[in-house]
């Protein structure tokens, strides 16, 4: 049973802002064991690939990421269950890129963001299946990495010989963990986040202090309007609960009312809640909008505090919640 695509150009939804903040998948395919969403006709640059994104699944609440570019180039970003990547994979050689392709034969690049387990322990089994993936790393020691990456020195671009069309730039984001990683593609208007930064949301701080979190949030804040969030896990629904133990956000930000009935919808469909539209995401995320009066007031921060510590007291009442 073959993906059935149609050509929805998501450059075009993007410029308008009374759409949904989720961007709906292309097609829903339940040929596998777990439901694997496609988005079609990615990018809006000139030249830009013509790429596919398959999203599904993972452990509890993980979301995993194959983006296929035919006829073989296949690149992921993180691995948490090797098994259902490897699913796909093969799903999408012997159905999406053209003539039917051995899995063997697809070109793997791995993009890992941080260390922990959740988005690593699937990259052994992976490897076996695919012993010459690409595997970019922020940290040497992860399993498999063949490009390991030096935050916060890391370069402008990257090239993967297995995806050459597709340039990837990497972005400090430290802070949930040391080091941490997140890759924007430009040509496609894709950010995969990792555990920086959720839809209304960001992550925990483990290892960083809340001065590297923000600023990597920043760096993220300042990617074109048009990115498409690609966080690593569904949280949106919980930290709806949490933004609104914020005060009256719902009656004072109009982006954060609209995104919170739409988040509420869509988890009670069973839906994802992403990817997310980054330019909705700058205006209804608390942990981005540390500038907006209803936020600092809501988070009880001192008059005149400096953004930084308006972000820390906003992470510090979620690690309470």
């Amino acid at each position: 049973m073959r993906f059935l695509l149609s050509a929805l150009r998501l450059p075009t939804l993007l410029s308008a802002r009374a759409l949904s903040t989720t961007v709906p998948p292309t097609a829903v395919a339940r040929s596998l064991p777990f439901p694997v969403y496609s988005y079609a006709a990615l990018g809006g640059a000139r030249n830009a690939p013509n790429s596919t994104l398959y999203m599904f699944p993972c452990l509890s609440d993980n979301y995993g990421f194959v983006l296929h570019t035919p006829p073989s180039s296949i690149l992921l970003c993180d691995c948490p269950d090797a098994g259902r990547y490897k699913a796909v994979i093969e799903h999408v050689m012997r159905t999406e890129a053209g003539p039917p392709l051995r899995p063997g034969k697809a070109k793997v690049t791995l993009l890992t963001t941080h260390h922990h387990a959740d988005h690593t322990q699937g990259n052994g089994e992976l490897l076996e299946a695919y012993p010459d993936a690409v595997v970019f790393s922020p940290d040497a020691a992860i399993e498999g990495t063949t490009h390991p990456l030096s935050a916060p020195s890391l370069p402008p671009t990257l090239t993967s010989p297995n995806h050459p069309s597709l340039p990837i730039a990497p972005i400090d984001t430290s802070g949930h963990t040391l080091p941490h990683v997140s890759y924007h593609l430009p040509s496609l208007g894709l950010l995969f986040a990792g555990d920086a930064l959720f839809s209304l949301g960001c992550g925990r701080l483990f290892e960083g202090s809340p001065a590297q979190a923000h600023g990597g949030l920043s760096r993220l804040r300042d990617l074109p309007e048009a990115t498409l969030l690609l966080c690593a896990h569904e949280y949106t629904a919980a930290n709806v609960r949490f933004c609104d133990a914020l005060g009256d956000l719902r009656g004072r930000l109009p982006a954060f009312r609209q995104r919170a009935a739409e988040v509420e919808r869509l988890s009670g469909e069973g839906r994802p809640t992403i990817p997310a539209r980054l330019s909705a995401e700058r205006e209804a995320n608390p942990f981005l909008r540390w500038d907006c009066a209803a936020v600092r007031e809501g988070a009880g921060a001192e008059e005149g505090a400096e953004d930084v510590d308006v972000y820390a007291r906003i992470r510090e009442l979620k690690d309470r919640f």
